[in-house]
């Protein structure tokens, strides 16, 4: 196990392309960071960061497979990880966050239906939210708990936000850019957490194939291209 490994568990990704079962990260920043000033971030829009998700599933998996793997089917999921007391919580920083049973567990899931690793991708918290929908995003509504009405507001928080880039990608690789191997069944992706967490998790698991499959598939890609190139 890596230095990667020795924090909150996690294994270095190397070590889960040769075929380490386990959880890892390879962090996308959904910011940009001052040239001046490696601390001072600056927002990006829903749809950037949406972006640099697609691009970091297609790489996770492309760097799976330059390995000789083959990337059966995956999953795009979302969980969420507690300030680690004592420090100041950083999104890019894993030494920061206290996992709480949510990666940790979701990957206790993905082990037992053998799935071969769990990747988390990004980390989002509230300040990375861009101010057009923090401040502009509020709704007011009315619950009615048996005889009682009560007026609750609903707020975009690192939570709802993670949820909505999580639909998003699930979204582009059933929808837009169809990707056989993606196992999300519903578009539907679930609700908030009753817990206090500080921030939210978008995380890739995926299943490997033998070196043996993935010859098989690429012949089989082959002959298919040859058929279309002949017939045009």
């Amino acid at each position: 196990m890596s230095a990667t490994g020795s924090v909150a568990g996690f294994r270095d990704f190397d070590d889960l392309t040769k075929g380490t079962r386990g959880y890892s990260h390879r962090l996308l920043n959904l910011y940009n960071t001052c040239t001046e000033n490696k601390d001072t971030r600056h927002n990006i829009s829903f749809e950037e960061a949406v972006s640099r998700l697609i691009s970091g599933v297609k790489s996770t998996i492309r760097d799976i497979e330059i390995q000789g793997n083959t990337v059966k089917e995956f999953i795009i999921g979302k969980s969420f990880v507690k300030q680690k007391i004592g420090v100041r919580f950083r999104p890019d920083k894993p030494t920061t966050w206290t996992l709480s049973n949510g990666i940790n567990g979701r990957w206790r899931y993905y082990n037992s239906i053998d799935y071969s690793g769990l990747v988390a991708l990004a980390c989002v918290e509230r300040d990375m939210i861009p101010d057009s929908i923090k401040q502009n995003i509020r709704f007011t509504f009315t619950d009615e708990d048996d005889d009682h009405k009560k007026k609750q507001e609903f707020v975009v928080d690192q939570q709802l936000y993670t949820l909505a880039l999580e639909q998003r990608l699930i979204q582009h690789f059933m929808l837009i850019e169809p990707d056989e191997r993606l196992r999300n069944h519903s578009l539907d992706t679930g609700r908030k957490s009753e817990g206090q967490y500080k921030g939210g998790i978008i995380y890739l698991a995926f299943k490997m194939g033998s070196s043996d499959e993935k010859d098989e598939k690429d012949q089989v890609g082959w002959v298919i291209k040859r058929m279309i190139k002949r017939n045009n």
